[in-house]
């Protein structure tokens, strides 16, 4: 046990000297524009909470008006006692919405991921991911028992290459439709061509996509137009801009019946609780009814990629509410987020292990919650920042 402790303290010791270490920090509000962290109230440019999902008041009351249905915990699996008709009425409706077969609900995005890919794959199998892809995608392929392939990161012909040279029987392409960090798209028709091409199951993680992309906002499957014969499986994060917690498993029959029987992150855990399934149907119904929060959204990402050229802030390319600033070192980074932060804004810096080393930026994310001035507000701190620190 010493061995261990010690072995640990020089881990940590190497990673806060390489101003790497993570700390969490409590938040003591609801999720939203702003937030109180401490005797603070920030402006918030550093949630997920893409359509501003996360407090919204109808939400909210399906929520509580479920709990005194179903009550709070989901006291089994579902395999047990657990599934309640609330899981039950939102597999269907996503299915339905998605023009699937079924669904299969999960307490975690990263459960889902880690069901899918030890369910469907054996030891002659192969799984090939993409670099970029997120810690889910990669712990659920290495926990896999087949054979376990990165490719370069949206190279088409780097996995191309890999399809051709590994001698599995079957084979899973696995990406994530909008890169977590990066906030760029995969390559969709790409990937699909190379399925087709090699007889392999496209799988494609939606967390960041699912609330944004497409005419609808339901994802991938609505930007691309995508069949399930283009996309056989898909799973959707809940917990992002549908404001609530969990995840979907969505596509072929056969595949989620796989899932459901041999997933053991979904055999052996308890259920989600109902009202948390209740609470995702409202936000699926206000994500259809409510085109302009989308169009809102649109146009204060089309606002902040604008301000930002405008003033030459070293921005990565992306058209997605991730708009990620390159500041490369973690010097750089931590600065320009203390920075913010005396200003009232908080925008995370993101650091190895996270992303690769020299590669450290701010991760600023774009809510149908803020206002344009408040995109102005942050390209204004900015700007002073990056002037005085060029």
């Amino acid at each position: 046990m010493k061995d261990l402790h010690a072995r640990l303290r020089e881990r940590l010791d190497k990673r806060h000297q390489a101003q790497q270490m993570r700390k969490v920090r409590k938040v003591a509000s609801p999720m939203g524009r702003k937030i109180h962290m401490g005797d603070r109230s920030l402006l918030n440019f550093s949630s997920n909470d893409y359509l501003g999902f996360a407090n919204h008041p109808e939400i909210r009351q399906a929520t509580i008006e479920a709990i005194e249905q179903y009550g709070v915990g989901g006291g089994a699996s579902h395999s047990i006692c657990g599934h309640s008709e609330a899981h039950d009425r939102l597999e269907q409706k996503i299915a339905t919405l998605l023009n699937r077969d079924d669904a299969l609900l999960f307490s975690t995005g990263f459960m889902a991921n880690l069901a899918v890919m030890t369910s469907l794959l054996e030891r002659k199998d192969a799984v090939f991911q993409d670099r970029w892809n997120h810690a889910s995608l990669i712990d659920g392929g290495l926990a896999q028992p087949g054979s376990f392939v990165r490719y370069k990161h949206n190279d088409m012909g780097d996995l191309k290459a890999k399809l051709e040279s590994t001698p599995a029987r079957h084979r899973m392409i696995c990406a994530d439709s909008v890169f977590s960090m990066d906030g760029d798209i995969c390559d969709i028709q790409g990937l699909i061509s190379l399925a087709n091409a090699h007889d392999a199951l496209l799988y494609l993680d939606d967390a960041h996509g699912f609330g944004v992309l497409g005419d609808n906002g339901l994802g991938v499957i609505d930007y691309a137009k995508l069949s399930q014969d283009d996309l056989p499986l898909v799973v959707l994060t809940l917990g992002k801009a549908i404001g609530c917690a969990g995840a979907l498993v969505v596509g072929e029959k056969t595949l989620i019946e796989a899932i459901r029987q041999y997933g053991r992150s979904y055999v052996y855990t308890t259920a989600s609780p109902p009202a948390i399934a209740a609470g995702v149907s409202c936000a699926l119904d206000l994500l259809l009814t409510s085109p302009h929060t989308r169009q809102h959204l649109q146009s204060l990402i089309d606002a902040f990629i604008s301000g930002a050229k405008a003033i030459d802030l070293p921005l990565m390319p992306s058209s997605t509410p991730i708009q990620p600033l390159m500041l490369m070192s973690e010097d750089a980074a931590l600065s320009c987020q203390a920075f913010l932060e005396q200003k009232g804004i908080l925008a995370m810096a993101i650091r190895p292990p996270t992303v690769p080393v020299g590669s450290c930026r701010l991760r600023i994310t774009l809510t149908a919650s803020h206002s344009l001035k408040d995109v102005d507000y942050l390209l204004a701190c900015l700007g002073q920042w990056f002037e005085e620190n060029r």
